[in-house]
C-alpha cells in the first residue's frame, strides 16, 4: 500500500524561505560584530599607539619611504607641527634643540623635489625579550631638487613595545651629496635625537 502522508519539514510549511533568511541575518550580524570590535581582541594594548596603521600594514621599506614622503612634504610646506609628528616622543624629548633643528633644515633644502631613491636600506636592528621587541630602521635617500642634490639619513623606530614612546622617526640627518662622505658616517654614530646641524 503506498502512503500519502507527507514527509514532515524542519521548518513550518511556508516559512522555509523567510526562516532561512532571518538566520543568514543572523550569521552576518554576529560575523560584523565580532569584525567591528576585532582589534580591541588581536591587537595587544603595547602595540596600539602613534604610527599603528604603518606598524600593522606597512613592510620595513614602505616604512621609511612614507616617514621621508612626510618630511619632504613638511619642508615643502614649512610645517613645523606636521614634521614634528612625524618624530617619536622621546626624540622630541631628548633633542637638543628641536626649533632650532626645523628651521635650519627648512633653510637647507632648496628648490622642489623632482626625484627620489633608496641609496641604502633600509637596514634594521633589533630585540626581542620576554615577550616585548623593539625594531629600528635606518635609510639612506638620494633626493634631488631642481636646485641641489641631496642625501637624507632616517633613523626610525618601527616598534617598541618596551617604550612605545620611541615609536616614529628618531635621527634625521641631511647633507648635500657632495659633502657625504665628509658629513655622513656609519649608522650607529648617526643615532642623535632629532635634527643635524653641522658644527659652525
Amino acid at each position: 500500500r503506498v502512503s500519502t502522508s507527507r514527509k514532515h519539514s524542519c521548518f513550518p510549511e511556508g516559512g522555509t524561505v523567510s526562516m532561512v533568511k532571518r538566520v543568514i541575518c543572523c550569521v552576518l550580524l554576529t560575523a560584523a560584530v565580532l569584525m567591528s570590535s576585532a582589534c580591541s581582541f588581536i591587537i595587544p594594548e603595547e602595540l596600539r599607539g602613534p604610527h599603528l596603521k604603518e606598524r600593522l600594514f606597512y613592510d620595513d621599506t614602505e616604512i621609511a619611504e612614507s616617514a621621508l614622503k612626510q618630511i619632504l612634504d613638511s619642508i615643502k610646506n614649512q610645517d613645523e607641527e606636521a614634521l614634528k609628528s612625524v618624530f617619536s616622543k622621546n626624540a622630541l624629548i631628548e633633542a637638543e634643540d628641536m626649533d632650532s633643528g626645523i628651521e635650519y633644515l627648512f633653510d637647507f633644502v632648496q628648490g622642489n623635489v623632482t626625484s627620489y631613491e633608496f641609496e641604502t636600506g633600509p637596514g634594521s636592528d633589533g630585540l626581542i625579550e620576554n615577550g616585548n621587541r623593539w625594531e629600528k630602521l635606518f635609510s639612506w635617500f638620494n633626493v634631488v631638487t631642481d636646485k641641489e642634490r641631496y642625501v637624507f639619513f632616517i633613523l626610525q623606530y618601527s616598534v617598541d613595545t618596551f617604550d612605545p614612546d620611541n615609536v616614529g622617526v628618531y635621527s634625521l640627518r641631511v647633507v648635500k651629496e657632495a659633502d657625504e662622505y665628509t658629513q655622513m658616517t656609519y649608522w650607529t654614530d648617526m643615532e642623535i635625537p632629532g635634527i643635524y646641524q653641522p658644527e659652525t
